[in-house]
């Protein structure tokens, strides 16, 4: 199964996105902030991450430039979640975006982009 890191500091929209992942048959790992999200990188490497880009004391571009300059990591694939359309358009060329609020199978469409271009999957899970 593969294991997504979901990096989110809104409670409410974590669960839901938890939920939603979990429903597709991903394994979801959470974080409420970037460092926590450091954390969990150096105990574990998931397969992809989902990364809001306003976050409590590490923006989400500091996180990404971060897991971009760590060698087990600089692969992974991102997929950036955030409410500005200013910030999406200018980051949708690097990384695929999820523009909140989301429709479920936006976000798990948007996932599977990123796993796809990847190498990570080939295939669209069941349950989607």
């Amino acid at each position: 199964m593969l294991k997504i890191l979901v990096v989110e500091d809104d409670l409410h929209l974590r669960t839901v996105i938890r939920l939603v992942i979990e429903r597709a048959n991903y394994e979801v790992i959470a974080a409420a902030d970037g460092w926590a999200a450091i954390s969990i990188m150096n105990v574990e490497l998931p397969d992809l991450v989902l990364v809001d880009l306003k976050l409590p004391l590490m923006s989400g571009l500091e996180l990404i430039d971060r897991i971009k300059s760590t060698p087990d990591a600089a692969s992974l694939p991102i997929v950036i979640l955030t409410g500005n359309r200013d910030a999406a358009a200018g980051l949708k060329h690097q990384h695929p975006v999820v523009l909140k609020p989301f429709e479920p199978d936006y976000l798990l469409r948007a996932l599977q982009v990123a796993l796809n271009a990847s190498g990570r999957q080939t295939q669209r899970p069941d349950d989607c």
